[in-house]
């Protein structure tokens, strides 16, 4: 999500994170830079995935929303398609042999061919309310009772499940804290092992959701990477965290960290992720995470 309040936008960079999935308890996690990698400052990033060594990533505002494919180890864009201006691209997702992007408050969700260039719209779907992110949960794991299925937030503490090809509503999950308070402005998603992983508006922690249950067992720290420009943390500023994608071939997470246009270093940031606090659980595979800043 993003363009409330006519920000001034630049972005850090992406942030790559080393991490360990494991049977996540009710605690929070602490993440260490490591590393980075540049990062394109005019996108103002709401959705991202990898595909095949690439980023994909949807950028937003009105008038300057588009789509690209970006190399991920450099930080170039290689291909850009821009949508019409009165769009603005908020989450998208592969789905197939296509990207899915949403758009913020134009109700209509656009899908774009994935291989060949230019990106063009092959087809569209209608949708009431607000568009703010997008993953696939994909059959065959943990939490997946009626999947594949495209789960979409609107910034409200619900999560929307939909047909990936009709884009028809499924079913609906409010999602709650362990405190039992609803989480609220849920943003931007990525599906990850049968979890949700998500943003909230203004909030500087990755929630993973489980879908089903709508329960948030676990929270991974990222407010220092505020500070790395020197900027208050606790500003409620359009310079907050967005953007999460995860590649599966590495066993990574993307993490985008949107700044201020006075950032002097636009870059992605390698971090390692550590628990804090709360109980344990049984350990599973590990991997690295990248994190967009």
């Amino acid at each position: 999500m993003g363009g409330r309040g006519g920000p001034s936008l630049a972005l850090h960079g992406l942030v790559l994170i080393l991490f360990i999935f494991p049977c996540f308890a009710a605690a929070a996690w602490s993440v260490k830079v490591v590393g980075r990698v540049p990062h394109d400052a005019d996108c103002f990033t709401q959705g991202l995935f990898f595909h095949e060594g690439f980023l994909y990533e949807s950028c937003g505002l009105w008038g300057k929303s588009n789509i690209r494919k970006v190399n991920a180890a450099s930080g170039r864009v290689v291909q850009q398609t821009h949508l019409a201006d009165e769009h603005f691209a908020e989450g998208a997702e592969r789905v197939g042999s296509e990207v899915v992007v949403l758009t913020w408050r134009s109700g209509v969700a656009l899908r774009y061919n994935l291989d060949g260039a230019p990106f063009a719209v092959q087809s569209s779907h209608r949708y009431a309310g607000e568009g703010w992110g997008l993953c696939l949960l994909p059959s065959g794991v943990r939490h997946s009772n009626f999947a594949p299925v495209l789960v979409m937030s609107d910034g409200s503490d619900t999560l929307f499940f939909r047909h990936p090809d009709t884009f028809q509503l499924l079913g609906q999950q409010r999602v709650f804290l362990a405190s039992g308070k609803p989480l609220n402005m849920i943003n931007e998603l990525e599906c990850v092992d049968g979890w949700v992983f998500a943003n909230a508006w203004y909030d500087h922690n990755i929630y993973a959701i489980n879908p089903h249950a709508g329960t948030v067992n676990a929270a991974f720290a990222f407010n220092k990477f505020q500070l790395l420009d020197g900027r208050d943390p606790k500003a409620q500023t359009a310079d907050v965290l967005n953007g999460i994608a995860y590649d599966s071939t590495q066993k990574a997470l993307a993490r985008h960290f949107q700044g201020g246009d006075h950032n002097p270093l636009p870059a992605t940031v390698h971090c390692e992720v550590s628990r804090r606090g709360g109980g344990g659980g049984g350990a599973g595979g590990a991997g690295t995470c990248a994190c967009a800043c």
